[in-house]
């Protein structure tokens, strides 16, 4: 069997065991994944075993190491078992070593009950190239209770060309009666695999002579690249060892992991799963896609040169698509192309390669951050306390604090601390500090104190070392109706000391039912925008506070808002307004923008 290249970091596992009884002995191999002659600088010629254990529990002697039949077996060796609770193997030849398999055995005598890991660190040469140890842990009698986290693992080796196959062992750790709350009798294992690389199907799965041989299973291989095994049984499983077998045929070429999600009952006892790795060689393997920006971050207009880093498999690469904006459009199919982001914001950026038949795709969530390239702070900046209204029937509402845009320039070196303070009617809604959420807003993350225990008073602050930048939700208020009737959310606040300056907007929570009638006067509210530099248009709204048909004499029939604005700022024609979804959907209206200034 050939291997092609090296794959890093090479797995190393030591095994894992019972023994009943002191005086007893227990054989567990150490085995390598494949090595190939491409690893390491001219190949693999060394290598240096340290195994950690409890001399309370265990002993081994120099002659208890066997390399007989593993891919060591003939070369040079050093062991040193002289102190107790260490061993170390040392290997090196002449020639390379290819493969995976065994590299040595060790026999253990049990010397006293109990469980010890074997805690171990390898290298090969001097860590080129790079490995991961993988323990193990031997048990020594009838020790009551279960060891968790129960390690279940399957795993992973080379198939040679795509039509051959490979076969993966499923094993778990010494499951005792002592596991779950009586005893384990079922257990669930899902395994994530790319199917553009292996396939499998419900025969390939085998229970024979297995841990599990006999019990009720169910195996669902319909949805290519997972695989979904069930097993339960009346009798508890006991024992340590193989539980199933995957015989896995190779597709194409590349390398896919076995993500292992295990779980025995429904998680009683706890288990660890871990992972394999199959590689498939020969066939067409894809491109890799990757790149990196010039620039990262700066101001609008950013112009950022991107380079392509992608690697071709077995075939050229002959196209790149790129989207800049995460809009689902490609913008360039250059392989190293200039692009400028005229607009502020955050910019997730994605690169698909192909040969022509096989592609690969990149994607840098939040890659490029573009600010306001105005210059300055647009002062003073509003921060809204949002309105609502909680029905009849209803307990509660979420509104949001809102920001208007803040950029890098606002204070002196940036905004890093905000107070608010809203006041509002405890006789009609109330609050505690669990009602508050900073997920996905502008401060989430920042060092926040909430302090929501003077009822008609809440007081929240924020701090962080890094400045805020943007416009938007800062936190969510979730409100508690206590009495029917409006309160105002009585907004004071400030970012820093008061630099920049901010113009706080008022809310209300309206909580509906009880003495019916018309609550005046009745908010309406126009509302505020941004119009970026690069960008042509904003809409806002104009919304209205809860109107109910007991207002006016018989009703509410009809409406007229005058709107008084700056011409040489903005502008508005008559098609410019929009009825469509609001409460006013489908009434007769009359809208008259003729005059510059005055809607």
């Amino acid at each position: 069997m050939g291997y092609a290249q090296c794959d890093e970091p090479i797995e190393v596992t030591i095994g894992s065991g019972v023994i009943m009884n002191v005086g007893e002995t227990l054989t567990t191999p150490v085995t390598t994944g494949p090595v190939s002659e491409d690893c390491g600088e001219d190949g693999v010629f060394a290598f240096e075993a340290e195994i950690a254990y409890d001399n309370a529990i265990l002993s081994v002697a120099r002659g208890d190491v066997d390399f007989d039949g593993g891919l060591v077996d003939g070369w040079f060796t050093e062991i040193n078992a002289d102190n107790a609770g260490m061993l170390v193997v040392n290997g090196f030849s002449t020639q390379p070593l290819v493969g995976e398999g065994l590299l040595f055995n060790i026999t253990w005598t049990a010397v006293g009950e109990g469980t010890t890991a074997l805690d171990m660190s390898f290298t090969y040469n001097e860590g080129d190239p790079t490995s991961i140890a993988i323990d193990g842990s031997v048990q020594v009698g009838e020790v009551g209770g279960c060891d968790e986290p129960i390690d279940v693992a399957i795993s992973g080796g080379t198939i040679s060309e795509p039509g051959q196959t490979f076969m993966s062992e499923v094993t778990t750790a010494y499951v005792s009666e002592d596991c779950g709350e009586d005893g384990v009798f079922a257990f669930e294992a899902e395994i994530a695999y790319d199917a553009d690389i292996l396939s499998v199907t419900r025969d390939d799965v085998d229970f024979d002579d297995g841990l599990v041989d006999g019990w009720f299973t169910e195996i669902n291989a319909d949805n290519a690249g997972m695989l979904v095994v069930n097993g339960f049984s009346t009798q508890p499983l006991v024992g340590e060892g193989l539980l199933f077998t995957i015989n896995w045929t190779g597709e194409s070429g590349g390398t896919t992991a076995l993500d292992l999600t295990f779980t025995y009952n429904e998680g009683d006892p706890e288990a660890n799963a871990i992972d394999g790795e199959i590689t498939v060689i020969g066939g067409d393997t894809p491109p890799s896609a990757d790149f990196e920006a010039d620039v990262l971050s700066g101001n609008a207009p950013l112009q950022v040169a991107f380079t392509d880093l992608s690697v071709p498999g077995s075939n050229p690469i002959t196209s790149w698509e790129w989207d800049f904006d995460n809009d689902g459009t490609i913008d360039s199919e250059m392989q190293n192309p200039t692009y400028t982001y005229d607009v502020s914001g955050v910019y997730t950026v994605s690169l698909t390669v192909s040969d022509g038949t096989l592609e690969d795709t990149e994607t840098k969530v939040d890659y490029i951050t573009v600010t306001d390239g105005g210059g300055g702070c647009d002062e003073p900046i509003e921060v809204t306390a949002g309105s609502g209204i909680i029905p009849e029937g209803e307990t509660t509402v979420t509104v949001p604090l809102t920001t208007g845009y803040v950029s890098e320039e606002c204070g002196e070196d940036g905004v890093f601390a905000f107070e608010a303070e809203i006041a509002y009617d405890a006789a009609v809604i109330s609050i505690t500090a669990d009602d508050i959420s900073f997920d996905g807003g502008l401060v989430d993350g920042w060092f926040t104190e909430i302090n929501a225990a003077d009822p008609g008073m809440l007081v929240v602050n924020g701090f962080n070392t890094q400045p805020l930048v943007g416009e938007g939700t800062l936190f969510n208020m979730t409100w508690t109706a206590v009495g029917a009737g409006t309160s105002t959310l009585d907004l004071t606040f400030q970012y820093n000391e008061g630099d920049p300056t901010s113009i706080a907007i008022d809310g209300s929570i309206e909580v509906q039912g009880g003495g019916g009638g018309c609550d005046e006067p009745i908010e309406v509210t126009a509302g505020s925008g941004i119009i970026p530099e690069g960008e042509t248009t904003v809409t806002v709204p104009l919304t209205t506070g809860y109107v109910s048909e007991e207002c006016g004499e018989d009703g509410v029939f009809a409406f007229e808002a005058e709107i008084a604005y700056d011409a040489a700022v903005i502008s508005i024609t008559a098609d410019d307004i929009s009825f469509d979804g609001g409460l006013v959907d489908g009434w007769f209206t009359e809208i008259n923008a003729a005059d510059p200034g005055m809607l």
